[in-house]
């Protein structure tokens, strides 16, 4: 498919046209939404499984959990599996900020390194 779009340009350079490239491999970059949660209770998972079902990008801060610190651990061992079982991936960005990601959304950690 991807040979068939290629061209020679003026200058002689091959170029290779992309417009329906992504149809062609199933992914739309249109149809990413990003939801961001305040968890605060366990019962709020209900809320999570349901934006992961819908194929959503969902960042989880759990700082201002209120149920105690085992719990909100639950919580978030809880989102590992949902995001497992509805076909997601799972960040977990920092003790507080957990990521879950649809399988076509690649997610990269980078550190940002200063000269002093």
């Amino acid at each position: 498919m991807l040979f068939s779009r290629r061209k020679k340009s003026e200058n002689g350079r091959m170029f290779v046209d992309l417009e329906d490239y992504m149809e062609d491999t199933g992914i739309d970059d249109r149809g990413i939404v990003m939801k961001t949660l305040d968890m605060r209770q366990f019962s709020d998972l209900t809320a999570v499984a349901d934006m992961v079902s819908r194929n959503w990008m969902v960042l989880i801060e759990t700082s201002m959990f209120e149920e105690g610190e085992t719990k909100r651990r639950d919580a978030v061992e809880k989102m590992r599996t949902v995001a497992e079982d509805r076909g997601g991936r799972f960040y977990e960005i920092s003790d507080r900020v957990v990521l879950i990601a649809p399988l076509n959304v690649k997610v990269e950690r980078c550190r940002i390194r200063r000269k002093t």
